[in-house]
């Protein structure tokens, strides 16, 4: 090869060298801006997702007033009690954004007097970006407070048999109506004619629709009494027992209540405790065991006798006992042959703790040489007569002294006699303590 060819061939072969390294630097710088619009191209369709999906975001956002409402709609409060006024809070929020909310300010528009019955209405307002908010309280102001009625006169109403029905009758009075005596209605019937013991109500309602009824006690009597005095107190001692379910019937049928000094000899009949306070009675305590060696033989004993009684009673009554009666009176004698001076000791110290204890100046004499009906009637009218406070002293556990009980109150009743369950301020007729 001349040296002109050679030459020729190596400058054709720099050309086409040189040729092939531009094309290789045009593809690259190709592909590179391919990647460049690939790349602004998927940037605009993120940029053009968010904004779709901020603006459908922001379509679908609903901005709203929330209140804090009252538990209710609608609450009763009492005529004169306090109202306690809700607090309702309000906040601007979205359903989608801004959930969380801003404080708005509340307006309420109505007010509740307590002193007027009513209906009154409360409602509370809020206002932000011209979105409102509501809500509303009906409050009832009711009246629940019944009229008063008083007794005119005395709460028993002696009236003679035959003689006139000299009825003094109530004032009614209520706090929003006043005076409504000229609106009492007289209910019972009083048989004028008729000596006996009977009731006599008095009715009343006021424009809210509360009634009240009283009632006082009228006794139909022979010739002239002594309205302040002339008691009679029943005492019953020793059960309860097979007869006393028969005694309350009676007592039930002259609505007569009376003193029943229990205790547990007859446990088969220890549920008639209950009755007997159901039924009105007194329920006092005489002795668990009636045992005079076992309960005078120290005051603890006799303490943890009582006690034990009581429990009884208060299982059976739901409450405790304060007056006590004791086996065989204060005044027995029988106690010294188990502890001397016990009854001085035991007189002084039921005082202490707070009980009366009660003996009797009218006995029956059931429990000694009594043996029917005829002879406890007759014991116990005689021994009433002249007293205006008689302390009646039988036996619920004996038959025929139950069956007295009934001539015995018709008796009284006509003889202008009140018939009462005792109490701690009932007279208690002590006897003198020998022991």
């Amino acid at each position: 090869m001349s040296d002109y060819e050679y030459h020729s061939s190596y400058r054709s072969s720099r050309r086409s060298g040189a040729a092939g390294r531009h094309t290789g630097s045009s593809r690259e710088a190709r592909r590179r801006a391919r990647r460049r619009r690939a790349v602004l191209r998927l940037s605009l369709l993120v940029i053009a997702a968010a904004a779709l999906v901020f603006l459908l975001v922001a379509l679908l956002n609903k901005y709203h007033i929330e209140m804090s409402r009252p538990e209710e709609d609608a609450v009763e409060v009492a005529y004169g009690e306090e109202f306690k006024m809700p607090e309702v809070t309000a906040l601007y929020k979205g359903s989608l954004l801004h959930r969380r909310g801003t404080p708005v300010e509340v307006r309420r528009t109505g007010t509740v007097d307590t002193s007027k019955p009513g209906t009154y209405e409360l409602v509370w307002t809020a206002e932000h970006r011209n979105i409102k908010g509501t809500c509303k309280l009906t409050v009832n102001v009711v009246d629940k407070t019944s009229p008063v009625i008083t007794l005119n006169g005395t709460d028993v109403l002696f009236l003679t048999q035959n003689g006139q029905d000299t009825d003094p009758g109530v004032t009614a009075v209520d706090e929003i109506d006043g005076d409504l005596t000229a609106q009492v209605k007289v209910g019972g019937n009083v048989d004028i004619t008729k000596a006996g013991q009977y009731q006599r109500t008095y009715t009343v309602s006021d424009t809210s629709g509360n009634e009240i009824t009283v009632a006082r006690e009228v006794r139909v009597v022979v010739g002239e009494v002594d309205p302040e005095g002339r008691v009679i107190y029943l005492t019953f001692d020793d059960g309860p027992g097979p007869y006393t379910q028969q005694l309350l019937d009676i007592l039930d049928k002259y609505n007569v209540k009376v003193t029943f000094f229990v205790t547990d000899q007859f446990p088969k009949y220890r549920d008639m405790i209950a009755e007997e306070a159901k039924r009105g009675h007194t329920v006092a305590i005489h002795s668990q065991t009636h045992d005079f060696a076992t309960i005078y033989k120290s005051t603890d004993a006799y303490f943890q006798d009582l006690d034990a009684m009581n429990e009884i009673i208060k299982a059976q009554t739901g409450e405790y006992a304060n007056i006590v009666r004791f086996p065989g009176g204060g005044s027995n004698t029988v106690s010294r042959h188990y502890k001397v001076g016990i009854m001085t000791e035991l007189a002084q110290m039921l005082e202490e703790k707070g009980f009366k204890y009660a003996d009797w100046n009218v006995d029956s004499d059931d429990a000694g040489s009594a043996r029917t009906s005829d002879t406890v009637y007759e014991n116990v009218t005689r021994l009433c007569k002249g007293r205006k406070a008689s302390v009646v002293l039988q036996h619920d556990i004996k038959q025929f002294s139950v069956e007295a009980v009934e001539r015995i109150i018709q008796w009284g009743q006509e003889n202008g006699y009140r018939f009462l369950p005792m109490d701690q301020t009932s007279p208690m007729a002590h006897h003198k303590i020998n022991n």
